[in-house]
């Protein structure tokens, strides 16, 4: 659990017992809300309204969400009111992400809801501008550190290979439906095993056949050709369409093996650097509607596509990586309409 208590101080610098005692029961029922959500667009809209209010005069959250946040702490603390009460909530906010997140073990599966959460915190947090307020940045960092871990511990955690069970298939009766039944006791097991290791097997022999191809698809040459900034951001996306699970550091370092100028640049100054690349890039992404919504989670993806976005200066390695995992949570969400 987040320490509330310090947290605390970043809207009130003396808080009393009964103040924590309250915060803490409404950032935990706050943290239980967002692991009940159901829609992609539920999680991209949470991350896009905290990024919102962090780069917003007063850090002002968006009407709907401050409707709800003031729901949960009225539940705590009836004569609570939202007037002028905008970085309490914020606070507030970031703290249950920050619960919901930092309590999730890594799965097995394509990703939970914790680790949805973590990948459009990261996405959304993790290359705003340093905030002037020591004590909200202190929790944004935490926040996208947090992140970060779950991410890259559900990237190797899930890759993991399920031993193949032995079994033997008895059958004491004669009737189909126990037969059957004997079967799938004795064999599914495996069976399931044995799919879930190749779907992994081919991940890899994918990215393998891609890495030696050199050849991108996305911009028609081969990546020795393109520009550093192009083959570093058309690789992250080509990359991301071969991975069945988050990509993990190694994937990260396949993908982006030949990009050795790593010199910064603003969102601004990469899609001017891309030139004529980009449009391959806009064209790739002008149906999918999320990048044009939630612009503060997507934002090389809405950079690309002609969206003014606040970023820090990263480093063309990043950029790539960046559009890798971009490419992948909008992938996961366009084959999926709700959460498991």
């Amino acid at each position: 659990m987040a320490d509330v208590a310090r947290h605390i101080r970043i809207f009130d610098t003396d808080p009393s017992d009964d103040l924590v005692t309250k915060r803490t029961a409404t950032i935990i029922a706050m943290a239980a809300a967002l692991l009940k959500l159901k829609g992609y667009h539920d999680y991209f809209r949470v991350a896009d309204d905290v990024a919102h209010a962090l780069q917003s005069e007063g850090f002002r959250i968006p009407d709907k969400r401050a409707i709800e946040i003031e729901e949960a702490i009225h539940a705590q603390s009836p004569a609570f009111s939202r007037e002028g009460q905008d970085l309490q909530m914020l606070t507030c906010m970031m703290l249950a992400v920050l619960s919901a997140i930092e309590g999730a073990q890594p799965t097995m599966t394509v990703w939970s809801r914790p680790e949805i959460l973590a990948v459009i915190t990261w996405l959304s947090l993790g290359i705003e501008p340093p905030l002037k307020e020591p004590r909200l940045e202190a929790l944004r960092v935490e926040l996208v550190e947090a992140s970060r871990s779950l991410i890259i511990r559900s990237a190797e955690h899930s890759r993991a290979r399920i031993p193949v069970p032995d079994r033997e298939v008895t059958i004491k009766e004669l009737s189909a439906e126990q037969v059957a039944g004997s079967v799938n006791d004795g064999l599914l097991t495996s069976i399931d095993a044995l799919r879930r290791n190749a779907a992994l097997d081919r991940e890899e022999l994918d990215m393998l056949w891609w890495s030696l191809g050199d050849w991108s698809a996305l911009q028609r040459q081969h990546f020795r050709d393109l520009s550093t900034q192009v083959a570093a951001v058309s690789a992250g996306i080509e990359g991301s369409h071969l991975l069945r699970r988050l990509p993990s550091e190694g994937h990260k370092h396949i993908v982006l093996r030949h990009i050795v100028d790593d010199s910064e640049r603003s969102a601004t100054e990469l899609v001017t650097s891309l030139g004529t690349g980009a449009k391959a890039i806009r064209d790739a992404y002008s149906e999918q509607g999320s990048v044009g919504k939630f612009p503060r989670v997507f934002r090389l993806l809405a950079a690309i596509s002609g969206a003014s976005v606040v970023t820090q200066s990263l480093g063309n390695r990043t950029w790539g990586a960046r559009a890798m995992l971009e490419a992948v949570a909008l992938r996961f969400a366009e084959n999926n309409d709700t959460v498991l």
